[in-house]
């Protein structure tokens, strides 16, 4: 399921931005840029893996912007794991890498 280059999310287009270099200084797979509407992720990750971190960074995109709440990191990664099972257990494929 990986996802494509952009994803939008509400009424914003993000980036979706491999940059491994970036994060992992700091421990971190993933990260937002609120202010550059960008997601960044560890590329070097297993794709499984790369999943997870794209889809809990649009957990806290969600979050924010459309509960106007934050929730501690582990409960994002919670509802993140929770929501990617769903996908991948459903067989959804948002990606939209094989042309529709």
């Amino acid at each position: 399921m990986i996802f494509k280059d952009t994803l939008k999310i509400g009424a914003h287009t993000w980036r979706v931005s491999p940059d491994g270099e970036r994060l992992r200084g700091g421990g971190a797979h993933g990260e937002v840029s609120f202010e550059n509407l960008e997601i960044y992720y560890d590329e070097t990750l297993p794709e499984q893996m790369q999943e997870e971190t794209i889809l809990h960074e649009v957990d806290h995109i969600i979050i924010r912007d459309w509960l106007g709440t934050n929730l501690d990191e582990e409960d994002v990664e919670r509802h993140a794991r929770a929501l990617l099972m769903v996908l991948r257990d459903n067989g959804l494929d948002f990606s939209g890498r094989d042309g529709n």
